[in-house]
């Protein structure tokens, strides 16, 4: 075997995890809690459909781990929706301290922003950058989450939500 037909077979395994990774949760973002959803006391849900980022990391111990991040989203007053992302096994990665890009555009006011967000609470519920709060307007409001830099393989989520 070559170092050529080597590399494409890493490719393509990699590729199918992420793959199979997305098709198992496409849906899960609908505004169904998960256990790793950081808690909100305040604000009502607001239903996110998107299909999570991917992708694969290394571990401290340099093992490739899928993962994907999960976006949620509250509102606590008209106009404004306050974003928070689960990150899964993301947290136990070289990535975990990485903040995760949402980019999001309201498409009935033009309104455009990027949320900085953390997926890893590392246990501590008040840890910083948790939670995000953007004064997207109310009306639907398009996403797009980038994973961050650390992790080497990855493909962005995308999605949407219709802010109150």
């Amino acid at each position: 075997m070559t170092m050529r037909t080597g590399w494409k077979r890493k490719l393509a395994a990699m590729g199918a995890a992420i793959t199979l990774a997305t098709l198992g949760v496409a849906g899960a973002g609908a505004g169904t809690a998960t256990a790793d959803e950081p808690q909100r006391v305040t604000g009502t849900k607001v239903p996110v459909w998107h299909v999570p980022a991917t992708g694969i990391t290394v571990s401290g111990l340099l093992v490739p781990t899928p993962w994907l991040a999960v976006v949620y989203a509250s509102s606590d007053q008209p106009g404004t929706v306050t974003f928070s992302v689960g990150g899964g096994s993301l947290c136990s990665t070289n990535a975990a301290y990485r903040p995760v890009q949402l980019h999001w555009a309201n498409v009935s006011n033009g309104r455009t922003g990027v949320a900085h967000v953390q997926p890893c609470s590392f246990g501590d519920p008040n840890y910083p950058g948790l939670f995000t709060t953007a004064a997207t307007g109310s009306g639907p409001v398009a996403i797009t989450l980038i994973v961050p830099a650390a992790a080497p393989a990855t493909l962005p989520g995308v999605g949407g939500l219709l802010a109150p």
